[in-house]
């Protein structure tokens, strides 16, 4: 009797059992986000990827930077230019994988260096300042395979920098994914 109960611990199902995960392909996305910072528009672009699992979930890691330094006024300065790239762990799931058209989920988790250089002479001087902040940004979409290995999509996130109202905006993206899905 007591080794029937020690048999039937043996099967414990756990997040990571054997057989219930698996390495189901790799891919990478390029994207383009488009937002706003200081009430003005933005444009970052950037990119992730990453390993899947049981053809739905892809874990890795992502980057995004703001493509040219944003001329804005801080301190009555008209020369500042803002400056920001953020990295960090990244988690995607795509609901119906297989389906043309499919709905998707994504988390991005990580640091953020932001910048600020001002033109202190008109003449190509400048101070550069630079500070770091936790950097979050969940976002939906909707996309489309084109073939077995590329798939295009289009969504929405927020890119939220902790204790910077500024910079923490909504954004619309367009993104072309490759990989083995």
């Amino acid at each position: 009797m007591m080794a029937v109960a020690v048999l039937a611990q043996d099967n414990m199902q756990t997040l990571f059992s054997p057989g219930k995960s698996q390495l189901t392909g790799a891919y990478g996305v390029a994207r383009i986000n488009f937002s706003e910072m200081h009430g003005q528009p933005a444009t970052l672009l950037g990119g992730y990827g990453g390993a899947v699992f049981n053809k739905q979930w892809m874990f890795g890691a992502g980057a995004y930077t703001l493509l040219n330094g944003m001329k804005i006024n801080i301190d009555d300065n008209p020369n500042t230019y803002q400056q920001l790239t953020y990295i960090g762990l990244v988690g995607e799931y795509s609901h119906q994988p297989n389906k043309a058209f499919h709905f998707t989920g994504h988390l991005l988790l990580g640091g953020a260096s932001i910048g600020k250089q001002i033109s202190t002479d008109g003449q190509g001087g400048y101070s550069h300042t630079t500070g770091g902040a936790l950097a979050v940004e969940p976002g939906a979409g909707m996309e489309l395979n084109i073939t077995q290995w590329f798939r295009t999509s289009a969504g929405a996130t927020y890119r939220w920098i902790i204790n910077q109202p500024d910079i923490s905006a909504a954004s619309f993206y367009v993104s072309l994914k490759f990989g083995k899905f």
